[in-house]
């Protein structure tokens, strides 16, 4: 007896077909709802992200409650940060080098007291343990400090240091006027600890170097964070080691309100000190004097002089009738000394390379009298290194 499938059974032909045309309903539909779902997310998405700005915009993160979902104002200081280092990788210098603040003291025309507070006249910065600073003579009042011919030691109160700790110095031992530079270096009395500044490796600054200049006052301080813009005197052609001519300016907020400001290096060298209109006095000069002063008690400058200029401020016309290289600087007069001559080339300071704002008065004052300079010349096409005393 043959046997009869039962039409709601599995095996049977029309269950088979109505789950297959249910199948097909199911397959049609997932598109549309697929489609549905990513219209809903992205409106939901982009009404978030109004009222988002909306509130970040107009409502200020005091506001009870609704101020919390201010999530701009919420991270400002991580968005900031973000920002400052895609601007700048190297990164704040007081984060780096947290010690530069300790190597800014700040000076003031008497004791500041809370209840008898005295004017802030400047920062000066620490440069040897036994309390050696440097300011610049401009901002300190006519003979202030000053310092007793007979006995050396003067006690100043119209002049007080105060460092990071608040400890206060006003006996100047000694006090040296530099006119080469403008600056005023002294010595205070009874230091302790004194954090001392490091200066760099070399003194061949570059246009572009990222820098920061601090400005110290008593409730804190401001970092400027820029660069080097370039040299002070851009129509000054030939350069010479006679002065400090070659001072670099500061592409920099800091103004005529931060003369005396130190500047720092990324990884927290001094680089030199603010003055007038945004030049900085490189840090060459600063070395060079304390140097001076620790071996012959006195500031001595060398008195050879090398006017030069630096062959890439040249014209094509002027290399090819000069027979010039690209790079180097070009001697002009050198009296005084026989290893160098007019028509030299100096292509290398120090191991150092010689670049488009190559300081070499930088150089010749960051050591005293007496010590040597290498130098790589070229002369009638034969390069050698010489050495050069600073007389």
């Amino acid at each position: 007896m043959k046997q009869k499938i039962v039409p709601t059974s599995p095996k049977s032909e029309t269950y088979q077909a109505v789950q297959e045309k249910k199948k097909q309903r199911a397959n049609g539909a997932q598109p549309h709802l697929i489609f549905g779902v990513i219209v809903a997310t992205l409106l939901i998405g982009s009404m978030a992200g109004f009222f988002g700005f909306v509130i970040a915009a107009n409502v200020p993160p005091t506001t009870p409650v609704i101020g919390r979902l201010n999530v701009v104002a919420l991270f400002e200081d991580a968005r900031e940060e973000t920002l400052l280092s895609t601007r700048q990788s190297t990164g704040s210098v007081v984060k780096k080098s947290p010690r530069v603040i300790e190597q800014i003291v700040t000076v003031y025309n008497g004791l500041p007291l809370l209840n008898s507070p005295a004017d802030l006249l400047g920062n000066a910065v620490v440069l040897t343990s036994d309390g050696w600073m440097v300011m610049p003579t401009a901002l300190l009042p006519e003979g202030v400090p000053a310092v007793n011919e007979e006995s050396v030691v003067s006690e100043t109160p119209n002049f007080v240091v105060v460092d990071e700790e608040g400890k206060t110095y006003s006996t100047i031992l000694q006090r040296m006027d530099d006119p080469v530079t403008g600056l005023t270096f002294f010595q205070v009395a009874n230091t302790i600890d004194l954090s001392v500044v490091s200066f760099p490796s070399d003194f061949n600054y570059s246009v572009g170097q990222n820098v920061s200049v601090i400005k110290k006052g008593a409730a804190g301080y401001v970092v400027y964070r820029d660069q080097i813009a370039g040299e002070n005197d851009l129509n000054l052609t030939v350069h010479t080691t006679a002065s400090a001519n070659s001072s670099f300016v500061i592409d920099t907020g800091a103004t005529q309100y931060s003369i005396g400001s130190p500047v720092f290096s990324g990884n927290g060298d001094l680089l030199g000190i603010m003055m007038e209109k945004g030049v900085m006095i490189p840090s060459s000069f600063l070395k060079g004097a304390v140097d001076s002063i620790v071996q012959n008690s006195e500031i001595q400058r060398t008195s050879l002089v090398v006017e030069y200029v630096n062959i890439r401020s040249l014209t094509d016309q002027d290399r090819t009738e000069l027979g010039l290289p690209d790079n180097g600087l070009y001697v002009v007069s050198a009296p005084g000394t026989d290893v160098l001559k007019k028509g030299d080339v100096i292509t290398k300071v120090s191991n150092d390379f010689v670049t488009d704002s190559f300081d070499l008065s930088g150089y010749f004052h960051s050591r005293p009298v007496g010590s040597s300079l290498y130098l790589t010349r070229v002369r009638n096409e034969v390069e050698e290194t010489i050495e050069l005393v600073l007389e």
